[in-house]
């Protein structure tokens, strides 16, 4: 299940877990679950928001007195970004226990890494 927050929302999240600093005991390391949700947030949120490039208007009802329902979407000229995803070490493991050359080595690791950063249609 895939669940969108807004930036706001993301804002609320990030500050909740900020504020359980203050409250909670967490190992000195840095290297805990909510650490690492407050990296990827914060990444998130210092990213620029894309600009939109015009908007499409929709009739969405014409009223008995005359007036008019609209709705108005944003679109863009681009898709957004996805954010490269390399490989784990289970992807590694996975690749070394094979059986390859180098040049299969090389292929194999490309396959894997188009595997996981193309569209399916690419």
């Amino acid at each position: 299940m895939t669940i969108t927050l807004t930036r706001e929302e993301a804002h609320q999240v990030l500050d909740a877990l900020e504020s359980c600093y203050d409250v909670i005991d967490w190992p000195a390391d840095g290297e805990t679950p909510q650490d690492d949700a407050a990296k990827v947030l914060h990444a998130k949120l210092s990213a620029p928001e894309p600009v939109p490039t015009g908007f499409i208007r929709t009739l969405v009802k014409v009223h008995a007195d005359g007036t008019e329902t609209w709705t108005e979407e944003a679109f863009y000229t681009a898709p957004p970004q996805r954010e490269w995803q390399g490989l784990t070490d289970e992807d590694r493991q996975e690749l070394a226990a094979e059986q390859y050359g180098w040049e299969g080595l090389c292929s194999a690791v490309e396959a894997k890494l188009r595997e996981k950063n193309c569209a399916p249609n690419i």
